[in-house]
């Protein structure tokens, strides 16, 4: 064969071996991006009050494939207020991806305006502030009259912010340049507008098409300047991108159920080079196409089934891999279930019962475990575009894009003048491949260091009682009493003196006592803890911009809650009432029972109650002293644990704070033989008072702390009232906004049923379902009735 003909075959080889390599260095690269996590809440409604709970549900889950993260872990929940405070803070336990909880809005100092509820893990902390779930709302409070009034805002200045596709302008090619414009508190306005050359001359007419964006269709000239005058505001503030002389650029020229077609802009053909174009999603390569040579214009057209739901990153690369432009493109391939809810009527009376059956769709099959959550509530209790914010638009916009999304979920709802595909593109163009979240993980080298918990982590240092010295050969005790349970915890001291006790588990607030001993087992020793409150990640400009921009809270809900409160108070005049003065108590408090305590003898040969002058005494060993016939010795225990480390020298009980303790048990013969040869000479019990009944003593005691901790926080079940023929009469009042919520749904072979009674108010309701799969299928549900006072099989309706 002749060498002329061999050339063509040696370079398609060639090509294709380069193409494969390519291909396999970005697939390599996509792989390589580390992993992170998506949190979100589903909370009942976004308008509360005063003395109200916030109620939510959290579903962690993986990034890429949305599946429930199987790894425990904390959950940090908290409210901040429009200057940036935090107001509250509260954590929760993270089983298999999911936590139910509630914010109580019950503190005094707690102002009305609007708040931003914040939600966090320590793997997303490690990521830097973008990265946490964020939500606004709003918490009023009532007044003695309806006072509130909508007020228009006087717009006195504009500002335009220029988003050119493909992330510049290029001269002499068609251009689309997308802009957002707001006004002077950073909400966004709709406009009109012209575009105007040097000359002062009209080239086009332009408007916003969807809550202040839209698009500006032209062709920029080299060496040309050009302004925008805005109808009805002279004051305008912008800065125009500026013109490229050369270039390669993308845009995306259609879009459609197909697929999306693009189109490779190059304005100096003899700088042509090779390119391709890479699809990517979620940091995983999905597509791979060599263009080869650009002259002028180029087009490619990738295929739907090529493409993933939510948003595709789409880039032109040189022959080095090198992006050269940029787009996103949000695609929509119904992947979502949506959950067909039925009612068993669509008007009701107050009280009724309101039986609900949700279904699920094919996208979910019938043994797969999928976990919902479901709120009914006033429809007044979101906004009038209704929720701003839904599992759906969390994790395929929120928690993909940095900045502020106003009203994500309604990007996907049509409208007459714009559908859901015009109001995504739309996002697209305006928020940019700058701003998407995986493009800024593919930068990172390896996951940031962070280490998993679950519970809190309470650290220190132990130094000598003058502290003058780290001791790096003593123990640490650590005792946790709660109003339900004890446990205990010991470890040494490292070479630098510190000491840790990881992933200590308790619910509410405890009793939390620290003890360090020398080698010796002497408490001569000075013990510190280290802060253990979670650090709050900084409040973004974004998280600002939410807060700002949440709608009013209606006047109708707000008149409501008057009303409401009005009428409650004839029955509960104390309502919002604080109690002051003396208590008298009539009745000795029941004694209690030893649940949560290990006891495995059923009753002692002696029980020693501490009397009013206990707390005169240095220790438990100087009290019991003369108190139990025959004396006292053998094994001690604290709780039933037994302590070790007692010697002839040092006794660790001694060191319990007289005030902690509640009684002692001495176990003596027969009783002491269940401790085998180590209860030979009998056994001492100590009973600690429960941690909701200890009040530490500002009194110090060497090497101790006693400290006062709240640990996760417990999760109260959601009261529904149920009426029956005995109270469906009854005068007192059910102004209940929300009628039901249940943080955990499951359906039981793709099926689910739930009934509530409807409360005294006449209004619209709203019921929300939302959840995740546990193949990763988002789950979303809508439907409402009405409650009315008149018979619903009347002819009003």
């Amino acid at each position: 064969m002749k060498l002329i003909n061999l050339l063509p075959i040696l370079l398609i080889t060639l090509s294709l071996n380069l193409f494969a390599q390519n291909e396999n260095t970005l697939k390599q690269e996509s792989e390589s991006v580390p992993p992170f996590q998506k949190l979100y809440l589903h909370t009942d409604h976004e308008f509360y009050f005063y003395g109200d709970t916030i109620w939510f549900a959290a579903y962690l889950l993986h990034p890429q494939t949305h599946q429930p993260v199987k790894t425990d872990c904390n959950l940090y929940v908290e409210l901040a207020d429009s200057s940036a405070n935090i107001v509250h803070q509260e954590l929760f336990p993270i089983h298999q991806g999911f936590c139910p909880g509630q914010l109580s809005l019950n503190d005094p100092n707690l102002k009305e305006g609007n708040f931003l509820i914040r939600a966090y893990t320590d793997l997303l902390g490690a990521y830097g502030d973008d990265m946490n779930f964020s939500k606004p709302i709003s918490i009023a409070r009532v007044k003695n009259k309806v006072l509130y009034e909508q007020h228009q805002n006087r717009i006195t200045k504009v500002s335009i912010d220029l988003f050119p596709e493909g992330g510049f302008l290029l001269a002499d090619t068609y251009n689309q340049m997308a802009f957002t414009a707001t006004d002077g508190a950073g909400r966004r306005i709709d406009i009109r507008g012209k575009l105007i050359n040097r000359a002062g001359e009209e080239l086009l007419k332009f408007a916003s098409l969807y809550d202040g964006m839209g698009i500006i269709h032209f062709v920029p000239e080299q060496k040309e300047t050009y302004t925008l005058e805005i109808d009805g505001y002279p004051n305008v503030e912008y800065n125009f991108p500026e013109i490229m002389n050369s270039g390669v650029k993308l845009m995306v020229t259609r879009q459609n159920k197909n697929g999306v077609e693009l189109v490779i802009n190059s304005n100096n053909p003899e700088e042509n080079g090779t390119y391709s174009v890479a699809a990517m999603h979620r940091g995983i390569l999905t597509s791979y196409t060599d263009v080869g040579s650009c002259e002028t214009e180029k087009t490619v057209s990738i295929k739907n089934e090529l493409l993933k739901t939510g948003i595709n990153r789409m880039v032109v690369l040189d022959k080095n891999l090198v992006p050269l432009s940029e787009r996103l493109v949000f695609i929509d391939n119904s992947d979502c279930a949506a959950l067909d809810i039925s009612l068993n009527n669509s008007h009701f009376v107050p009280r009724e019962e309101v039986e609900i059956e949700v279904i699920g769709n094919k996208k979910i099959s019938l043994k797969e475990q999928v976990n919902l959550s479901v709120t009914v509530v006033d429809k007044n209790s979101f906004p009038t575009t209704g929720v701003t914010q839904n599992i759906k638009s969390y994790l395929l916009l929120d928690s993909e894009l940095r900045g502020y999304i106003a009203n994500p979920a309604g990007y996907f709802i049509d409208e007459p003048t714009v559908s859901s595909a015009q109001k995504l593109n739309l996002l697209m163009l305006t928020h940019g491949w700058s701003n998407y979240i995986w493009n800024s993980l593919a930068e990172k080298e390896k996951t940031p260091d962070f280490e998993t918990r679950l519970g809190l982590t309470l650290s220190g240092t132990l130094k000598n009682y003058y502290q003058t010295k780290r001791l790096n050969d003593g123990n640490v005790m650590l005792s946790v009493s709660t109003s339900e349970n004890e446990f205990m915890q010991f470890t040494p001291s490292d070479s630098l003196g510190r000491y840790t006790f990881k992933n200590v588990q308790f619910y509410d607030s405890a009793t939390v006592i620290v003890q360090g001993t020398n080698r010796k087992n002497k408490t001569n020793t000075t013990v510190s803890l280290n802060n253990f409150q979670f650090a709050s990640p900084g409040i973004t400009p974004a998280e600002i911009a939410m807060m700002r921009n949440l709608s009013d809270m209606p006047v109708s809900l707000l008149q409501k809650k008057y009303e409401n409160d009005l009428e409650l108070k004839e029955f509960f005049p104390d309502r919002y009432a604080h109690l002051i003065g003396e208590i008298n108590v009539i009745a000795d408090k029941p004694k209690e029972e030893n649940k949560g305590r290990i006891q495995i003898y059923s009753e002692p040969t002696y029980t020693i109650e501490m009397v009013d002058n206990a707390y005169a005494y240095p220790d438990i060993i100087e009290y019991l002293k003369g108190r139990v016939p025959g004396g006292f010795g053998g094994i001690y225990l604290i709780d039933g644990i037994e302590i070790t480390g007692i010697d002839s020298m040092f006794n660790p009980v001694t060191s319990i704070p007289m005030e902690m303790i509640e009684r002692v048990e001495i176990l003596k013969r027969a009783q002491a033989a269940i401790f085998g040869m180590q209860g030979a000479h009998g056994a001492v019990n100590i009973i600690l008072k429960r941690g909701g009944e200890y009040a530490p003593s500002p009194n110090t005691l060497k090497g101790t702390l006693v400290r006062r901790i709240q640990g996760f926080s417990s999760y109260r079940e959601f009261y529904s009232p149920k009426y029956t023929s005995e109270n469906i009469h009854s005068e007192i009042p059910d102004k209940r906004t929300t009628l039901y919520w249940n943080p955990s749904v499951s359906l039981n072979h793709g099926k689910a049923s739930i009934s509530f009674f409807t409360c005294d108010n006449i209004s619209d309701y709203k019921i929300y379902i939302e959840g995740i799969s546990e193949n990763g299928t988002i789950c979303l549900g809508e439907a409402e009735f009405t409650v009315n006072e008149k018979d619903r099989n009347s002819n009003d309706f």
